[in-house]
């Protein structure tokens, strides 16, 4: 038969890779071969300089050896398997196989810890993750029908496929939770437990604790898309801080600058977007938040915080200032370190030459040391220029947060507003502010404040779990009374790509955004539009940041420990092909568990904080 003809010669890439061709398998792939080939079927048109990047980082004849290894293709079929000059592809009539239910690309080849490494590592994240949609939706098709036997049969059908995944032994555990086999589901439990010691998720202990308890669980998909009304998402007034935010404005009256000190959900940052409204400043503030990752790089929270400005021409700034936060910006190699003092200054002019009423910086505790550092220099001299406010949580509070706030209380320049939790008649006026019909403030407030602590976060978390399960229309609160359990409740809710979304986010932490999410997921921007969507009617995305840090905190627990070192993994990759700071591309090679491929970016990063 002429190798002309199509369908004749298809490439399988999962299980026993090899080329197969009229008469059967013709060629196995193994290594190089095989990554050579799995480069080219699953990033069709990917340029030769990268495949021989990619393959031979450390040869000095690398595309040679690129060349070598085609030509031995050639050899051994007879044919072209894959062509092209400066992009490759596969030739024609060579066809990609579709992979078997379950297995895995280039099974049983080592991940090295290089750049394909990585790029292998993403690759079968990406084909897990479908696979476990995929999955789900077929069990929720049973379920949906009732078809007990076919849920439990396809359930541990994919725990023989793939007997390390979570996900795959929660589907048995839920299949014998619902044909009432509860020590069935226990003991397939106990097997995940020693398998995934300490990294088993919530939801599938959840799920144990259900079988241990005999429940009975809500159908996967109940609740999924359900709206929550919009004053829930936002409430339309600040309500219950009247004392605080007078004491606040109270200050900014006197020259001083606002320390807002609370816990989480206590309303910190609903109450500095109030201060800093329109009637706080006669024009806009400079705001940015600390995020969670940035301490290890230094001025990472300030690049944030001066970026509109940054942004807009310089023309107005002097020629040392212009050099000063050029050379800030790009810390290029072989550059000379500033003069002390140097940044402070440009900063200072910048500010100056934008006339900034007011900076602001929220989430104290997780802004890097440099940037609080050099904040608490400028701050304490710019009495009658702007006006400056913090907030943080005092029981997470950094060593140099703590400086700020002694250097501004030292010379009286600080006014601390300690936040509290609400009372019975504060909570009833942020219930009534919802305008939410049924839902009374006097009938629901005592209630709420026992049952959150008088949280406001964890008050409003309350009411949107009992909107969406039906308890507050019987007249009653959800339980258990843990805002931690609440937010996981709610995201188990979301569609499955909302929520996986959500773990890349999560895992991502500062690094996260469009790009990064499409080439993690592994489908188009576009597509990802209905899941990010999803993310911000339920009040979990706000932009491309967490709505807050206890909902982040809530999708990690969400996402397995192994996902969670993929994901990393998968984001560090992405990260270096883009030139991320190196700081950020270590922290997630540590958190992939790949400390060697964390030194060279640690010490890049080590130059370049010796330069700032």
């Amino acid at each position: 038969m002429s190798d002309q003809a199509p369908r004749t010669w298809q490439l399988q890439l999962h299980g026993d890779s090899g080329v197969h061709g009229p008469g059967g398998l013709v060629l196995p792939l193994r290594g190089r071969a095989a990554a050579l080939v799995a480069l080219v079927a699953l990033e069709p048109g990917i340029r030769r300089s990268r495949v021989a990047a990619l393959l031979w980082p450390d040869a000095d004849g690398a595309r040679n050896n690129l060349r070598q290894q085609l030509a031995r293709f050639r050899s051994a079929l007879g044919r072209e398997l894959v062509t092209g000059v400066d992009e490759l592809r596969l030739a024609d009539g060579v066809t990609l196989a579709e992979p078997p239910d379950g297995a895995e690309l280039l099974a049983g080849e080592p991940v090295a810890a290089d750049d394909f490494g990585a790029w292998l590592e993403a690759m079968r994240l990406r084909e897990r993750v479908r696979w476990q949609d995929a999955l789900r939706a077929r069990l929720a098709e049973a379920e949906a029908r009732s078809d007990l036997d076919a849920l439990l049969a396809l359930a541990t059908g994919a725990l023989a496929l793939r007997p390390q995944d979570e996900s795959a032994h929660a589907a048995v555990m839920r299949a014998h939770l619902l044909r009432g086999e509860a020590a069935q589901g226990l003991r397939v439990f106990e097997r995940l437990e020693r398998l995934l010691p300490g990294g088993v998720s919530s939801p599938t202990r959840q799920l144990a604790e259900a079988l241990r308890r005999g429940d009975t669980p809500p159908h996967p998909a109940a609740g999924a898309h359900a709206e929550l009304p919009a004053t829930l998402k936002r409430p339309p007034r600040l309500a219950g801080r009247t004392r605080e935010l007078a004491a606040a404005q109270q200050a900014w009256s006197r020259q001083q600058a606002v320390l807002l000190e609370g816990e989480a959900g206590l309303g910190k940052s609903r109450l500095l977007a109030e201060l800093l409204g329109p009637q706080g400043t006669p024009a806009p503030a400079l705001v940015v938040a600390g995020r969670p990752g940035e301490a290890g790089a230094p001025y990472a929270t300030l690049e944030r915080l001066l970026q509109p400005l940054l942004a807009a021409p310089r023309a107005g700034l002097g020629a040392t200032t212009q050099d000063t936060l050029q050379r800030w910006l790009q810390a290029a190699p072989g550059s000379a370190p500033l003069r002390a003092g140097a940044l402070q200054q440009a900063v200072a002019e910048l500010l100056a030459q934008h006339a900034v009423p007011a900076v602001a910086l929220d989430d104290l505790h997780f802004a890097d040391e440099a940037t609080v550092e050099l904040l608490a220099e400028l701050a304490p001299n710019d009495a009658g220029t702007r006006r400056w406010a913090f907030a943080q949580r005092p029981a997470e509070a950094t060593a140099a947060g703590e400086r700020l706030r002694g250097t501004l209380l030292e010379v009286h320049r600080l006014a601390v507003v300690t936040l509290a939790p609400l009372d019975a008649a504060a909570a009833a006026e942020l219930v009534d502010a919802l305008g939410i019909a049924g839902l009374e403030g006097p009938r629901f407030a005592e209630p709420l404040v026992r049952h959150t602590g008088g949280n406001p976060l964890f008050l409003l978390e309350t009411l949107k779990q009992g909107l969406q399960d039906g308890s507050l229309a019987r007249g009653e609160l959800p339980h258990p009374s843990s805002v931690g359990t609440l937010i996981e409740q709610r995201l188990q809710r979301l569609s499955e790509p909302a929520l996986n979304l959500a773990r890349v986010a999560a895992v991502a932490g500062t690094d996260f955004g469009i790009a990064l999410a499409e080439h993690v997921i592994g489908v188009r921007a576009v597509q990802l539009a209905g899941a990010w969507a999803e993310l911000e009617a339920a009040q979990v995305l706000r932009d491309d940041a967490f709505a807050h840090d206890l909902v982040h905190d809530a999708a990690r627990r969400l996402t397995p420990a192994v996902l969670t070192r993929h994901l990393h993994g998968a984001v560090a990759a992405f990260l270096q092909q883009h030139g991320a700071a190196p700081a950020r591309v270590a922290h997630h090679w540590l958190g992939a568990g790949q400390p060697q491929r964390a030194l060279p970016p640690l010490h890049e990063a080590a130059r370049q904080a010796a330069l700032a």
